[in-house]
């Protein structure tokens, strides 16, 4: 018994110096995407400060090289957020883009997730997937395509995330007006 208590004991001190190190490289991380040119761009995406971490990502995976994605379709096709057409005889479908750089997808795919919940347009795109018969993963696509498009926009303006200038926000709000009335 002794024995396990000690090599528990062990694990715990292993683990507190684990995480005291993680949180440095988690300050390292904010710090360096906040002195990044486009950092403060891709941190007004998210509502929590803390957040800096998916941001950082889309930081480091989009770059700050306008010309590497010259459309906002070509992001999208990076960031594995829009289909592929697969041709076969007379069949023509769409299918999911496997060939794409996979942690760039995530980044978009875990902005995608977070701002569902708190984010009006995000959250109603999201449900009109799902209400569509998409699974979860598909509508995150769906949502992260239409992310993609507000990013790229930004990206390029170099101006921050503003949701009163964001067409789709904009949207939403007509029709959600036009639904209270109803």
């Amino acid at each position: 018994m002794e024995a396990r208590r000690e090599a528990v004991l062990a694990l715990v001190g292993t683990l507190k110096v684990l995480l005291e190190r993680i949180k440095a490289l988690e300050e390292r991380i904010a710090s360096a995407v906040r002195a990044h040119p486009d950092g403060e761009l891709f941190l007004s995406l998210f509502v929590s400060p803390k957040s800096t971490l998916t941001a950082a990502s889309l930081v480091a995976h989009i770059g700050d090289q306008r010309g590497r994605y010259p459309t906002n379709e070509a992001l999208a096709a990076a960031a594995g957020m829009s289909p592929v057409a697969v041709e076969s005889g007379r069949r023509k479908v769409a299918s999911f883009r496997r060939a794409c750089d996979k942690r760039l997808r995530r980044a978009v795919a875990s902005l995608a997730e977070s701002t569902r919940h708190h984010n009006e347009w995000a959250k109603d795109i999201y449900l009109r997937a799902r209400g569509r018969g998409c699974d979860h993963a598909h509508a995150i696509r769906i949502l992260g395509r239409a992310w993609v498009r507000v990013i790229f926009r930004m990206w390029q303006d170099e101006l921050p995330y503003d949701p009163e200038r964001h067409g789709g926000f904009k949207r939403f709000r007509s029709t959600e007006g036009l639904t209270q009335g109803v």
